[in-house]
């Protein structure tokens, strides 16, 4: 049940200024942000600022490796760390001197994926190939242990996942996408034997004292334990939670440790009993729920056992540092700061080695792409190094803290009882009962905003400017504009998760959506099935738990779920969602303007909702594809329909008490001078401080942190737990004045015909993209600059296109589309099985739009 503060009396709030309340309900005054609060991201000084506000002091050693650093091993006998490279366009084996921490070499490799393991003699290293569905094996040369690929063996299998037997020749992977344990000959790469085993088996380890192989079942919740005797399971161990990550066994054999990342737990696993022995919680209570809990979002992945200490070190990939456990109790001893996004983490002596994922971040992003052009390339993972006997565990746990609470201290403005639009508490005083979210796509706050006088702009990177979006220029000169606002994700798959769960969990970050996005296929229905929501839940359940009402208008992902209600009801979030929205979800094909007049006449027709979620898609746009609205176009329709929405909710009886934010999901297709995640945030509201800049460095855990103080309801996670509420965005006397609507000044205009001369290389490139889709648009960005300026950028891959330098990708054959069209058809297959496995959605979706998942032409 929320706990707003009920004695509030709104008449004050609706017929004076908050400085005419008085007593409790007296206004609050809101002291302008200190200068640490306005730091926008990247390095300062000799540390980082993450986008949303936390700090990254990474521990010793710092090698740059770029791409998405996975697993790493260090060479028993040769001073090398031996690491698998799993990014979006960087994939491949790196080897870097421990020594010093120099990267000796990078061997780029078609593709390959999570699993690597040494061979007896560690003179071959062998790595799961994923999409390739083979083994690769490397030779390691003894002077310096770089790698040279010495033979692939065929497994027909999305391999994940590699152990070596040590008397036999043979190695153990499993078939991710198929669900098996296989026994390969690691000479010739036959197929010796294979046994069934759960949902997306991700990680094989073979017990060194027992004749069995352990099987993490990353879909599900268990471990499949399988007899090397018979090759068959023989025991599945359930974890009690989803995403069984990094096994870790001891040399004795006398215990496994496995990270069961969206519980937020480790446990230890007796293999002679196969039963938990020992499990813990991750996570600080200093970050926790006031109960005794910690909030949720660690994220722990990778693990190392160091048996001289018994210690047992695990990468929280959540919390940015490598946690130090007691080996027996697994009771936390430590934390150590590590760089973004830890995965994976080995120890020799004392010396401990850890990938990050996402290294220190990604800097400013410019139109010159040098032939990466989308965010899932430009970041650039790392590997840390240090000798964890030379710290001060208790000095590096403090400044793990501190990290994690610096978006929570940096603007802490105390109101006690006294009114403000954003409480400094849950539930204080506010005039605000309804709030508006609307969603868009794709652009950084340079490429629409950048030429905002007297905000951190840069008019060189503008590509959509007041021609183009004049409402969302008028919206942020009269009401609030934020300029040091970032969008916590990469691309669009994450920017749908943090805007619904508040948070996107290891299973999407570290398994699922790079290969999605690479085009391998099997892991399009990740975002709706189980394995790819956080075990906490949506925002939208999080909202039911709290007798919330709200509304969704287009939002596909965090829509399936369900939650008690305070009445101990079970409510669907599915009872929330407008079914009639045009296009239901995400549909480019439907104008944003048609959406956005039934957003407008469904909230007009009554009161507003306490939450109502708004998806405008169409600046997405559908790049220059033949017979399609010019990109141009699209988003002059979606700034059309965002200034629809306001106009409307701006003359509704309710705007006196509502509040509406308008954030992109993602800056893909577009570039920043300050950082690759700066994106927009508009707040219309009454309350908003008019014609002001905000210059408060926030991200979306701001906006569900200020929706909990608003809706006086707790946090969700850890996240949107310690963020910077959105304080500077508001003022504590109301404008009532509305918001009318700037009329469009580009008309829908059709891309030219097919092969028009001078555009016939971006035509053909937007004609073999699948636009029904978020995100599945390689070279994009490429594309819509082109769109609008007439040239590609330089260094891109459009321009290497034209200029020769890359095949052009010619019209499409008619045999390339029966393969497309089968593809497809699968994919509207596993869209039919998801909905056939919720019972609930089958039997409420509209018979056309059931219908249009099965049988919908390409």
């Amino acid at each position: 049940m929320s706990y707003r503060f009920v004695a509030l009396s709104l008449a004050c709030f609706a017929f004076a200024p908050l400085s005419a309340c008085h007593d409790t309900k007296q206004a609050c005054v809101m002291p302008p942000p200190p200068p640490d609060a306005v730091l926008p991201a990247g390095q300062n000084g000799g540390e980082f600022i993450l986008p949303g506000g936390r700090r990254l002091t990474p521990t010793g050693t710092q090698t740059t490796l770029g791409g998405y650093p996975a697993d790493v091993i260090l060479h028993p006998s040769i001073d090398v760390a031996i690491v698998n490279n799993v990014g979006y366009a960087l994939r491949g084996i790196q080897v870097v001197r421990r020594s010093d921490g120099v990267l000796l070499q990078t061997l780029p490799r078609p593709e390959l994926w999570h699993g690597m393991a040494l061979s007896p003699n560690g003179m071959e290293l062998f790595v799961a190939g994923g999409d390739a569905r083979d083994v690769q094996v490397f030779d390691i040369a003894p002077a310096d242990g770089t790698v040279s690929f010495n033979r692939s063996l065929a497994v027909s299998a999305y391999a994940a996942g590699i152990a070596i037997s040590t008397s036999a020749n043979v190695l153990w992977t499993a078939d991710f996408a198929g669900g098996r344990a296989i026994e390969v000959d690691r000479t010739t790469g036959s197929v010796l034997r294979e046994t069934p085993v759960e949902g997306g088996p991700f990680s094989v380890v073979k017990l060194p004292t027992r004749n069995e192989l352990f099987v993490s079942n990353a879909r599900g919740t268990n471990v499949s334990v399988i007899d090397l005797a018979t090759f068959t399971v023989v025991s599945t161990i359930d974890v009690g939670g989803g995403g069984p990550i990094g096994f870790e066994p001891t040399a004795d054999g006398s215990r496994v440790f496995l990270s069961v990342s969206d519980a937020d737990r480790v446990i230890a696993i007796d293999p002679a009993t196969r039963t938990i022995i020992a499990d813990r919680t991750l996570g600080e209570l200093e970050i926790g729920d006031g109960d005794g809990h910690a909030l949720p979002a660690t994220s722990p992945a990778g693990t190392a056992y160091d048996a001289t200490s018994n210690r047992l070190f695990v990468a929280r990939a959540g919390d940015n540092v490598v946690a130090v456990l007691d080996g027996t109790s697994l009771e936390p001893i430590a934390t150590i700061p590590t760089a973004w996004y830890p995965n994976d983490v080995a120890i020799d002596g004392t010396e401990v080695v850890v990938t990050n994922g996402k290294g220190v971040g990604a800097g400013p992003t410019a139109i010159e792409m040098n032939g990466n052009p989308e965010n899932k390339a430009k970041m650039t993972g790392t590997l840390s190094s240090f000798d964890v006997a030379s710290l001060d565990l208790a000095a590096t746990t403090e400044q793990s803290l501190s990290n994690w609470r610096r978006p929570n201290e940096v603007y802490t403005p105390d109101c006690g009882s006294h009114a403000f639009p954003v409480p400094s508490t849950p539930g204080g005083p506010t005039p605000i009962e309804h709030i508006v979210l609307i969603v868009k796509e794709n652009k950084s706050y340079d490429a629409v905003l950048g030429d905002m006088a007297g905000t951190e702009a840069d008019p060189s990177l503008l590509m959509w400017g007041e021609d183009v979006t004049p409402n969302a220029h008028a919206i942020a000169r009269e009401f609030a504009n934020h300029d040091n606002f970032y969008d916590d994700s990469e691309s669009s798959v994450q920017g749908h998760f943090w805007l619904t769960y508040g948070f996107v969990n290891h299973y999407m970050e570290h398994i699922s959506y790079l290969e999605d996005y690479r085009g391998n296929p099997g892991f399009g229905y990740d975002p709706a099935a189980p394995e790819g929501q956080p075990d906490f839940g949506s925002y939208f359940q999080h909202l039911i738990r709290h007798g919330i009402d709200f509304r969704v208008f287009g939002e596909v992902v965090g829509f399936a779920g369900s939650a008690q209600a305070p009445d101990g009801s079970t409510q669907n979030v599915g009872d929330h969602v407008d079914f009639g929205f045009p296009g239901l979800f995400f549909n480019t094909g439907i104008k944003d303007e048609d959406k956005a007049m039934h957003v407008a006449g469904t909230l007009m027709a009554g009161s507003l909702p306490q939450f109502s979620y708004v998806l405008l898609p169409n600046d997405h746009t559908n790049g220059m594809s033949s017979g399609s609205y010019t990109p141009r176009s699209m988003i002059s329709d979606n700034d059309y329909g965002l200034g629809l929405v306001i106009s409307a909710l701006s003359h509704h009886p309710d705007w006196e008490h509502t509040a509406v934010f308008v954030v992109q999901d993602d800056t893909q297709s577009s570039a920043d001078h300050v950082d690759l995640h700066r994106s927009i945030l508009l707040v219309a509201s009454p309350w908003a401080r008019r014609g002001e800049t905000s210059h408060v460095h926030t991200s979306y855990p701001s906006l569900f942190r200020t929706f909990n103080h608003i809706l006086g309801i707790p946090p969700l996670n850890r996240y949107d737990a310690m963020a910077t509420p959105l304080y500077d965005s508001f003022d504590t006397t109301p404008d009532l004045t509305p918001y009318d609507v700037r009329a469009r000044q580009i008309p829908d205009e059709l891309n030219g015909s097919r092969w028009t001369i001078g555009t016939d290389v971006a035509m053909r490139w937007s004609d073999q993209i699948d636009f029904t889709v978020p995100d599945a648009a390689p070279a994009l960005g490429d594309i819509l600059w082109f769109s609008r300026f007439g040239s590609a950028p330089a260094g891109s891959v459009l321009a290497r296109v034209i200029a020769g330098e890359i095949p052009d990708p010619g019209p499409i054959s008619a045999e390339a589309e029966d393969e497309d069209e089968e593809e497809y058809v699968r994919e509207r297959a596993a869209a039919m099985r998801a909905i056939s496995r919720n019972p609930w959605l089958a039997a409420r979706l509209p018979p056309d739009v059931y219908e249009s998942l099965r049988l919908i032409p390409r």
